[in-house]
């Protein structure tokens, strides 16, 4: 059996926000099209996700929106993850040790520097930098989600740019 980790970075945003918190920074026109065009792609793809686990910051939530909105997903179903804000690795890596055994094909939708280190870190293959509305699908081959660690991804794609 096969588990797919799509680990996604939020769409592209604005510099500052009218808080002056980095929590409340929203998205640029950019950032909308971009979100829409990465929804749009992974439908024509075909691929459904089971499980959409989300930072809760602003520019992640609408992202997340987007995403869910072209793909047709049900947006009573994100799992807001106050967590994946300012993430190490560890804490990602936590949140896949905890999923559903279930679920087979998940989103994590988050932050740099945490979606690239967590892609280098499961793949150990050097991405370097995901860019915003970068994705990362990584296949896991006969495991649990509470048994992934360091090196036992293998990336089937990482698209940096639609």
């Amino acid at each position: 059996m096969r588990k797919v980790l799509f680990l996604v970075r939020h769409a592209a945003t604005k510099l500052t926000s009218d808080s002056g918190r980095d929590f409340d920074r929203t998205l640029k026109e950019e950032g909308h099209q971009e979100a829409i065009k990465l929804g749009h792609y992974l439908k024509q793809q075909g691929l459904t996700f089971q499980q959409i686990v989300a930072s809760p910051a602003k520019r992640t939530k609408t992202t997340v929106l987007l995403i869910a909105e072209q793909l047709g997903y049900d947006i009573h179903k994100i799992v807001w993850n106050e967590q994946l804000y300012n993430a190490s690795v560890g804490t990602v890596m936590g949140i896949v040790n905890q999923l559903d055994e279930r679920l087979e094909q998940v989103m994590i939708v988050g932050h740099n520097p945490s979606i690239t280190y967590t892609s280098e870190y499961l793949t150990e293959r050097k991405i370097q930098h995901v860019p915003t509305c970068g994705f990362v699908h990584i296949n896991f081959w006969h495991l649990a989600w509470a048994k992934i660690a360091k090196g036992m991804g293998e990336l089937a794609l990482f698209k940096s740019t639609l």
